[in-house]
């Protein structure tokens, strides 16, 4: 989880919706407060701690309970052009 003061720090919070990492914004004094993502709480910086420690939980359950992004396995190809499955290579140094 990364605290992020808005909009001082706009570029980290781009960051993290791009990596689905829970964000907890900061907003200054005076400024409007952006719509949260899914990712984040957003609370006033003069927020006390509770309030704090409350936002922090909840984007803790919330990460626990989201899915997890998976990767696409790709085929590794070899120097001769062929293509090979990890299995296939693991297997073949055998």
């Amino acid at each position: 989880m990364r605290v992020v003061r808005w909009p001082a720090q706009q570029q980290d919070r781009d960051w993290c919706a791009q990596r689905a990492v829970p964000c907890l914004l900061l907003v200054e004094p005076g400024r409007p407060a952006p719509e949260a993502r899914p990712t984040e709480s957003v609370l006033p910086q003069s927020a006390d701690q509770g309030a704090v420690a409350r936002a922090v939980d909840e984007l803790s359950r919330r990460a626990v309970a989201a899915p997890r992004p998976t990767r696409a396995q790709e085929p590794v190809v070899l120097p001769t052009g062929r293509r090979r499955s990890v299995v296939g290579l693991v297997a073949a140094l055998f």
